[in-house]
């Protein structure tokens, strides 16, 4: 995305630095493996083997459907850091936290999506069928990083899915030079949102 030369005020310079810096701390605590704070559950960051486990289940988050509460709580349940011995009752905890805040379950969608911020733009014109799609996306992920660093499957399954899309992107700029420009799509959505604002305000 090209931008053009604008001159923002003080006031919307600290809202993109802030969003640069949002964005920064997001990318870190992916590749240092830091747990992060989602509400009242702490959660650790999810890995392609994770999405993988969840679409076999099914679970309307990872395969564009409206989330029902069965589905928040199996994401959950996924990603949280311990797990009690006794599980059905820790699920039905969790279960009852979700149900009663819309906010968390907000949250937790938005944990969710953060961890594909660096989700390469489609540079494919391509029309297909997708009516009967049958292809597994993260083999695309998968057949990358192992080609670029020899990773086993099983290191690759086991990695966060923000680490994964951040060093193939880096994958991506080095094939292709100056053809292909890093997405840092949280700082440029906070640009489009000021320059927006300018264009709203006069």
């Amino acid at each position: 995305m090209a931008w053009q030369a604008v001159s923002f005020d003080d006031a919307a310079k600290k809202r993109i630095d802030q969003a640069i810096a949002f964005e920064k701390r997001l990318r870190l605590e992916s590749l240092l493996g830091i747990p992060q704070q989602v509400g009242c559950f702490k959660l650790r960051h999810i890995t392609p083997k994770d999405i993988l486990e969840l679409e076999f289940a099914e679970n309307r988050i990872t395969t564009g459907k409206t989330p029902e509460l069965d589905d928040y709580v199996h994401l959950v349940w996924t990603l949280i850091e311990q797990k009690r011995f006794f599980k059905v009752g820790q699920i039905r905890k969790i279960a009852r936290a979700l149900e009663g805040s819309e906010s968390l379950r907000n949250e937790v969608i938005s944990f969710y999506y953060s961890a594909f911020n660096d989700m390469p733009a489609s540079g494919s014109n391509k029309k297909e069928d997708n009516t009967n799609q049958s292809s597994v996306y993260i083999c695309t992920l998968i057949d990358s990083l192992a080609s670029s660093y020899g990773w086993s499957l099983a290191q690759i399954l086991d990695t966060p899915m923000s680490c994964c899309l951040q060093l193939l992107q880096r994958t991506i700029k080095r094939n292709l030079g100056d053809k292909y420009s890093l997405r840092n799509g949280i700082t440029q959505q906070a640009r489009a949102n000021e320059y927006k604002r300018m264009r709203y305000n006069g």
